[in-house]
């Protein structure tokens, strides 16, 4: 089961872009705010949703990967507003 691979080279897990996926944020930015958190909070941009919906070059190395994640933005749209109704 662990050692199962995709298409785009992910075993196990996969990345969410926040508003998808699992992680119940509205408990998660709360438990942050609780503690006093004052670092970064970084929007996962490689949700394989997003990369699927763009034409994928040829890949020769790992950046070429991000580099075709990074061109549809509807991810980090997103997260963005999933988050901002959450954050103060």
């Amino acid at each position: 089961m662990f050692s199962k691979v995709n298409d785009l080279g992910h075993g196990w897990w996969r990345a969410r872009t926040p508003g998808w996926g699992e992680v119940k944020w509205d408990k998660f930015i709360t438990a942050l705010l609780e503690v006093d958190y004052k670092g970064n909070l970084v929007i996962e941009h490689e949700d394989d949703v997003f990369a699927k919906a763009i034409e994928m070059k040829e890949i020769q190395e790992e950046s070429d990967i991000v580099n075709n994640y990074v061109q549809d933005r509807n991810g980090l749209i997103l997260g963005y507003r999933t988050l901002k109704a959450l954050i103060p």
